[in-house]
């Protein structure tokens, strides 16, 4: 493998190398059974259903690069003027990317590539954008193809214990650029955009259904009381000012979903299979939009999601989801006051009133 100091890629999506070289296009995932469905009222598809093998890629932290392209992936979504942003896994300006180091070590088994994107430090793109490549990697070993996931170092225990259990094997995609001989790369499994929408239905499915003793409780009718993800009120992220999450009244907000027997769960501090377990119990699974709501993958499939958001909603994600679970799902917006939206109670306790509890 040659040094890879300064050498140049071309930023090209995952669709536009499969289109360019033929030849990588391998092993169909024969199955997985995808049907066009309806997404949020708009025309969804599902993932291809192909993956590239790369031979003598590199893997780092700005994604993977071949012969003289980067792979990013055209279900990123990403705006061009997002491209040179701190948080994203790489740096690129324009249509090209500056590589400047060598690779530390060498991969000789076959990987498969788990683009994380946002899914590192964030536990909702952990649960749709990342945790479905594992099922990828199972319909891969069904074609006769066993590839170990090739992860990113998680920033939290609770996806580290996640992503074990999902995926066969790991190995941790450090800083640096790893030369990999064998590489699967699938395409990004989970799109999201204002006028187009992508969803593996089927993959979200089995991801929900990956866990025994959790898929046991979700099958059964709800056992336990409805559960509210709850979360420090003042601090939703920078990313997340303008959605305005931050309701003036949020101890109200505490407080009646107490009145309504819902149990608050702290999912940043309590056992990540202990709050798995408790949304799987549940005949309800209220939240503000945010990261905590990811849990709701393993909703009770008599579960429904009541989802909080500020006056001008939010990303539609977990609406997707429940879509793609085929649960209902409510959402309740705040009412504007400047800065500082306002909940309305009444309308809340109506909305977390109205739930079948068995």
């Amino acid at each position: 493998m040659p040094a890879a100091h300064e050498r140049v890629a071309r930023v090209v999506s995952w669709s536009q190398l499969a289109a360019e070289r033929p030849e990588l296009v391998a092993m169909p995932q024969r199955s997985v059974d995808y049907v066009p469905t309806k997404v949020l009222g708009q025309s969804g598809e599902y993932a291809v259903t192909n993956a590239l093998r790369l031979h003598d890629a590199l893997v780092g932290r700005i994604g993977v690069v071949f012969d003289d392209v980067i792979v990013v992936d055209d279900a990123h979504y990403v705006p061009r003027e997002w491209r040179d942003a701190d948080w994203l896994p790489f740096q690129a300006t324009g249509d090209e990317c500056r590589i400047s180091a060598d690779p530390v070590r060498t991969i000789d088994q076959p990987v498969m590539y788990v683009d994380a994107l946002n899914g590192r430090r964030n536990f909702g793109h952990f649960t749709f954008d990342t945790l479905p490549y594992a099922a990828v990697q199972a319909a891969l070993a069904a074609d006769g193809i066993a590839a170990a996931a090739l992860v990113p170092d998680w920033s939290f225990v609770s996806q580290r214990e996640l992503a074990t259990r999902l995926f066969a094997a790991q190995e941790h995609r450090e800083l640096e650029w790893l030369h990999v001989r064998d590489l699967l790369l699938p395409p990004r499994q989970f799109e999201y955009a204002d006028h187009h929408r992508r969803v593996p239905r089927e993959s979200l499915q089995w991801v929900a259904a990956a866990l025994p003793e959790i898929e046991a409780i979700r099958s059964a009718p709800p056992s336990g009381p409805p559960v509210y993800l709850w979360r420090e009120w003042g601090y939703f992220g920078e990313a997340s000012v303008h959605q305005f999450r931050n309701f003036a009244n949020g101890p109200e907000v505490d407080a009646a979903c107490e009145a309504a027997g819902f149990v608050a769960i702290d999912a940043a501090t309590t056992p990540v299979m202990d709050v798995i377990a408790a949304v799987a119990a549940a005949p309800a699974v209220a939240g503000v939009h945010g990261a905590a709501l990811g849990h709701f993958l393993w909703a009770n499939r008599h579960g429904r999601l009541i989802e909080l958001t500020g006056p001008n909603g939010s990303w539609g994600v977990f609406q997707v989801m429940a879509q793609c679970l085929d649960l209902p799902s409510t959402v309740v917006r705040a009412t504007a006051n400047g800065d500082h939206p306002v909940m309305n109670i009444d309308t809340l306790t109506a909305a977390l009133h109205d739930v079948d509890r068995g």
